[in-house]
């Protein structure tokens, strides 16, 4: 194995352990925004607080198939990949949150916290994992 391809393995393997921690940590900040909406409020923000949750694995999954299937592709696939997955998942982020404007079964501003607190913290995570790594440039 080139040293090119051992640097490209490693650069793979530190981006797919920071999307995967971020996934992680994103369910689990969501779960435990549904348990405080549970334990603390009406059944409207507990309904509230799942649907944001669920939404919130919509925005950060796809980047699950961009570490593992799309960074082992051409650039050009690869490219394609992340543009499908992020449009992909922002068209259902969406649709859904206007299929749920009105929705008298939750409430909309605990959908909102979910959101926000289960699929921007993995970002957060993200960005701070990739930043601690030195990866491996190829010049």
């Amino acid at each position: 194995m080139s040293t090119a391809e051992k640097n490209r393995a490693y650069n793979n393997a530190l981006v797919q352990k920071a999307i995967v921690s971020a996934v992680i940590v994103g369910a689990v900040i969501a779960a435990v925004v549904v348990l405080v909406a549970w334990i603390g409020f009406d059944p409207l923000a507990r309904n509230g607080a799942i649907v944001g949750a669920l939404l919130s694995l919509v925005v950060t999954l796809p980047a699950l198939i961009v570490a593992y299937w799309g960074i082992a592709q051409s650039p050009l696939i690869m490219l394609g990949t992340v543009a499908c997955t992020w449009g992909g998942k922002m068209l259902a982020l969406i649709l859904c949150l206007i299929l749920l404007k009105g929705e008298t079964w939750l409430s909309m501003q605990w959908v909102g916290i979910a959101l926000l607190f289960g699929a921007v913290a993995p970002i957060a995570v993200e960005g701070a994992l990739l930043a601690r790594t030195r990866p491996k440039i190829e010049v």
